[in-house]
């Protein structure tokens, strides 16, 4: 009968040690939070066996050959395809347009749709959102399939915002373009990003998140989304939703039968990729929170292996009478024990510094044909989406004149309907005291729109300034400020 001795510090410490290493490896599989960025979606073009096109010349030249991505600002588009996406799209293009930015005119003809600007926010439904936040609502699947008789690329899949807008579809819609995805109902509509407690909930309104199809049965297809952020990095890596399926389905249906063999990537107004490749990073060290997390995890299995293993060396007493010996002696003294004690350290820290090696998680790794997503992007860490770090970087310096200055330009042009610098509006009713508050407010929100110089406007001053546009507004309608015609 084997009795079992008492731990022993070595038996302790090698425990601990090999809980250690093993947790590292786990560590080293695990995936952190992704940023904002393109990296994703390019592997996958690569990966779906389509080349990088750079050249807009070659683009129009070869349409039906070409696929068409123009992610966020899509001034792109009217600077290079002066004539309208519609004639790439008539002559056999793909054409996958995705912003959540205001936009008319150059989706009026090719789809007869606008991107309307304000944001959709569900903060009544967060069990509709991802991750339970509400500027991130999940779209729901239409039943309508594409008319080329293709599957829904939405059908069964649960496809996440961030920060998105929505779709108006317009009377004019083409042959041949159907509405995608819908947002679920009474979902609410906000001005601006952060804006708590100005969000608009309109009963019985449709909002409709994407449109696609092939226009008056053209060669070409085409599909509109009204946010972008549907194909960035920490979307589409996210285990919590299908984009990175979603994302997948639409690569394939733009490409067709496999006669699209080149696609363009315009990423926020960017010149377009010249190639796919994703360059493979230099991986993060697994924080130590994280290591003891997954030692804590996996203990018993951790330490059901080390038991093994030491337990073989403890049959005959081995670990104990090496420790006594190590640190006893068998008749050494001076000279010979100090060297003896040097060497315990010397192996010491070598055991130390191997162990540590395997905990470090900064080492590269070779590829085989294609890096692994998770390697290629994981280096590329920032905290949240572009917009979120924005909005923290201006209310840390206390001073939020950026999103003030774009929100009342948005609000002057809608009020003209013109798309560019509107003339100032002019002061045409009311009595004394209302033309002189309507004139002083006029000023002050122009001055934030279209000044020479950035104004000022803190945290405390942003419920005052969210109240002046709509007095504004108010004033338009009552004919106290008249607006020039656009």
């Amino acid at each position: 009968m084997i009795r079992r001795r008492p731990y022993s510090l070595f038996r302790l410490l090698a425990i601990v040690l090999l809980a250690g290493a093993g947790a590292a490896t786990s560590a080293r599989a695990q995936r952190s939070p992704f940023p904002e960025g393109s990296e994703s979606i390019r592997w996958m073009l690569k990966n779906s066996g389509l080349s990088a096109q750079a050249d807009v010349d070659q683009l129009r030249a070869d349409p039906e050959h070409s696929i068409l991505i123009v992610l966020g600002d899509l001034n792109w588009l009217e600077r290079k395809l002066p004539e309208g996406p519609e004639e790439f799209v008539r002559s056999g293009g793909a054409l996958l347009i995705a912003s959540d930015q205001a936009a008319h005119k150059i989706l009026h003809n090719v789809a007869g749709v606008r991107i309307d600007g304000h944001l959709i926010v569900d903060q009544r439904h967060l069990d509709r959102c991802h991750r339970k936040q509400p500027y991130r609502p999940f779209v729901k699947s239409t039943d309508a399939h594409l008319p080329d008789g293709s599957e829904n690329p939405f059908a069964g899949l649960q496809v996440a915002t961030n920060i998105p807008s929505y779709l108006t579809i317009e009377s004019n819609v083409p042959p041949g373009i159907v509405p995608l995805a819908e947002y679920f109902p009474d979902v609410g509509e906000d001005e601006a990003f952060g804006g708590a407690g100005v969000a608009k909930y309109p009963r019985g309104k449709r909002h409709d998140f994407a449109v696609g199809g092939r226009p008056d049965s053209s060669k070409g297809r085409i599909l509109i989304l009204a946010d972008h952020s549907v194909f960035i990095n920490e979307m589409l890596l996210d285990e919590e939703c299908d984009n990175f399926a979603f994302t997948q389905r639409v690569i394939d249906w733009l490409k067709g039968d496999g006669q699209r063999t080149h696609a363009t990537l315009v990423v926020d107004g960017k010149a377009p990729f010249a190639n796919f490749d994703v360059v493979l990073k230099r991986l993060p060290r697994p924080p130590a929170l994280k290591i003891l997390q997954e030692m804590l995890a996996r203990r018993d299995e951790v330490v059901m292996a080390a038991e093994r293993t030491i337990a073989r060396t403890e049959l005959d007493d081995g670990i104990n009478a090496a420790l006594m010996k190590g640190v006893e002696g068998e008749g050494e003294a001076g000279v010979a024990r100090l060297r003896r004690y040097t060497l315990w350290a010397l192996a010491g820290g070598i055991a130390f510094y191997f162990f540590y090696r395997l905990s470090d998680d900064a080492r590269f790794f070779g590829e085989n044909r294609l890096p692994r997503l998770e390697m290629a992007v994981a280096g590329q860490n920032l905290a949240g989406t572009f917009a979120e770090q924005r909005q923290r970087a201006q209310i840390a310096v206390g001073n939020l004149g950026e999103s003030a200055r774009a929100l009342a330009r948005q609000r002057f042009e809608s009020l003209t309907g013109a798309g560019n610098v509107p003339v100032l509006p002019v002061i045409a009713g009311g009595g004394f005291w209302q033309r002189r508050s309507a004139r002083r407010r006029l000023k002050y929100l122009w001055k934030i729109a279209y000044g020479a110089s950035p104004t000022r406007v803190t945290p405390l001053q942003w419920h005052k300034y969210l109240t002046d546009l709509q007095e504004l507004e108010r004033d338009v309608a009552n004919g106290v400020v008249k607006m020039p015609v656009a």
